[in-house]
């Protein structure tokens, strides 16, 4: 970043490569800060819903907009 020295940026994830990451701007220097974990469920949703009376497929936006809808029917979680 030649053109802006004043410009400081801070880039975080947890599934980055922070070696491979900083090599790639010139050694910039990798600052570890701790945090929490939590639990993460993973749910896999088929395009095609298979309980339906006529098998069709869905769109992005439905698909969510459902699985925002089951997961407002569970317990309280993050998403409400």
């Amino acid at each position: 970043m030649p053109k802006r020295r004043d410009l400081k940026i801070i880039i975080t994830s947890a599934t980055i490569d922070p070696e491979r990451f900083s090599q790639h701007f010139d050694n910039a220097p990798i600052i570890n800060v701790s945090g929490r974990t939590y639990p993460v469920d993973i749910r896999y949703r088929p395009l095609v819903d298979v309980d339906a009376e006529e098998e069709f497929e869905r769109d992005q936006t439905q698909a969510i907009l459902e699985a925002v809808d089951e997961l407002g029917r569970e317990a309280p979680g993050d998403i409400f």
